[in-house]
């Protein structure tokens, strides 16, 4: 715990390792772990998706396009930016970005969706994730 709050998490982690990437024989996500570094770097997440689709893995495509844009653009920034963190900073940031996001409403909806209606429907707003505005996410992460 004293590692991760005097250090940023990226440069923390590394000392808790038990073996690395190279030691581990047999694990189904690192066998995954070429094409989902590929689908899934940078910072944009309708470019994540297309890549996702044109590399063949629909399951993981569908699977993204059914959560709120809002928030797979809010959490992506979030986990970029708590790369460079300590402990304290990022829980201080998952409070303030979680309670934003609450107040958008998405929340409520991915609640009344799930567990209320049961309809699994949600009516995201907007509803895909290249219709997002940089500026709501921005309002959000700040």
């Amino acid at each position: 715990l004293s590692a991760l709050e005097e250090r940023p998490v990226a440069e923390a982690l590394p000392d808790f390792a038990v073996k690395s990437a190279e030691e581990t024989t047999t694990s189904p996500l690192l066998e995954q772990r070429s094409w989902i570094d590929e689908a899934f770097a940078g910072d944009d997440p309708v470019a994540m998706l297309a890549r996702l689709r044109s590399g063949g893995h629909i399951e993981a495509a569908e699977t993204l396009e059914s959560k709120s844009p809002t928030s797979v653009f809010a959490a992506l920034r979030h986990v970029r930016a708590a790369a460079g963190m300590s402990l304290a900073e990022v829980l201080e940031r998952d409070l303030r970005v979680g309670m934003r996001l609450f107040a958008s409403g998405e929340m409520q909806e991915g609640i009344r969706a799930q567990v209320v209606d049961k309809d699994r429907n949600p009516r995201w707003s907007p509803p895909r994730l290249d219709e997002v505005d940089p500026s709501v996410i921005e309002r959000l992460t700040a």
